[in-house]
C-alpha cells in the first residue's frame, strides 16, 4: 500500500523492495521530462485533481528516494547479496 511518503532509513526497506518497480518508472517519467502530475497519477494511482497538493508531496517524496537508492541505496543492496544466481529478488534480510 502506498504511503504519503516513504520511509527514511539508510538502507533500503521492505517498502522500498515492494515498490521498487514504482521508483524505476517515477525515475523513467523524471528522465523523459513527464509533468509531475502524469507520474503521479500512473505510476503512484492518485488523484492529482482531487487534492494537488497531497499528490505533489507524495509523489515528491516517492521521487526522492527512488534517486537516493539510485545514487546511494543500490549499495546496500549489493552488500546484502540480495539476490540469487538468477538475477532474481531474494528475500530481505
Amino acid at each position: 500500500m502506498l504511503r504519503n511518503a516513504p520511509p527514511q532509513s539508510d538502507t533500503v526497506t521492505d517498502y522500498d523492495l515492494a515498490l521498487a518497480n514504482h521508483y524505476l518508472r517515477l525515475l523513467a517519467a523524471q528522465e523523459e521530462g513527464a509533468p509531475w502530475e502524469e507520474a503521479a497519477s500512473l505510476v503512484l494511482g492518485l488523484d492529482c485533481a482531487k487534492d494537488p497538493e497531497h499528490a505533489r508531496s507524495v509523489h515528491a517524496a516517492h521521487l526522492a528516494r527512488a534517486i537516493w537508492i539510485s545514487r546511494c541505496g543500490f549499495m546496500d543492496l549489493l552488500t546484502r547479496g540480495n539476490c540469487d544466481e538468477s538475477g532474481k529478488p531474494g528475500p530481505a534480510r
